[in-house]
């Protein structure tokens, strides 16, 4: 799955044949796992299962828990040790993933006598609701590596290659990329200078205890 999908990038770059589609397919795939490790979460919605335990909570007296992955889509359920609560009994709020422990409208703490929380839920985008940047970020670096692929140009050369021919006499290709700042993150050989584009999308959070998740399917 893919917050674009393969129809977008050919009709942004403008291409109705087939010729490239595997390679346009796995360079999407490509730019987009390199864009959910620089912001450290997944962007394609995705129904995860994230267990919380006491002992890894710095603060026992919390009456709310955050999600590792967001915006939240909807919540299956939330189980306390054994017991599900109903939907009376928390609230969320689905841009973020703060979880808040709720009584007849007021906070309560998690962890009250409890070892363990449990949640069930999606998070995420699919390409219809994926913010319009990021999906900007997909065409933009898709059709670079596109625009190489096609005129013989090496992938990695660079990420603003021009060339210059001369029929039957040389062929020249200009890189005026290999002095800018795309090596100075881990990822930034893949996205280059849309890190600033990113950068509103990287989440600092740490998971608490563990999670499992399982991707629906397409």
């Amino acid at each position: 799955m893919s917050i674009v999908t393969l129809q977008e990038v050919k009709d942004y770059i403008g291409i109705s044949d087939n010729t490239y589609d595997t390679f346009l397919t796995d360079y999407i795939d490509l730019v987009q796992t390199a864009m959910e490790n620089y912001c450290n979460r997944k962007f394609d919605e995705t129904t995860y299962t994230q267990t919380y335990y006491e002992e890894d909570i710095e603060f026992k007296r919390k009456p709310e828990l955050y999600t590792f992955h967001y915006p939240l889509v909807s919540i299956s359920s939330i189980t306390e040790d054994t017991t599900v609560l109903t939907t009376d009994e928390y609230r969320a709020k689905l841009n973020n993933g703060k979880i808040t422990r709720v009584c007849d409208h007021r906070k309560l703490n998690w962890f009250r006598g409890c070892p363990l929380v449990t949640m069930v839920y999606t998070a995420g985008y699919t390409d219809l609701n994926a913010p319009r940047d990021l999906k900007q970020v997909i065409y933009s670096l898709v059709e670079e590596a596109y625009n190489k692929k096609s005129s013989g140009v090496p992938i990695n050369f660079g990420q603003d290659v021009q060339r210059v021919s001369v029929a039957g006499v040389m062929s020249i290709d200009f890189d005026y990329t290999l002095n800018s700042n795309e090596r100075s993150s881990a990822f930034g050989m893949i996205l280059g200078s849309w890190g600033n584009v990113l950068d509103y999308y990287r989440s600092e959070r740490a998971l608490t205890g563990e999670i499992f998740e399982n991707y629906v399917n397409p």
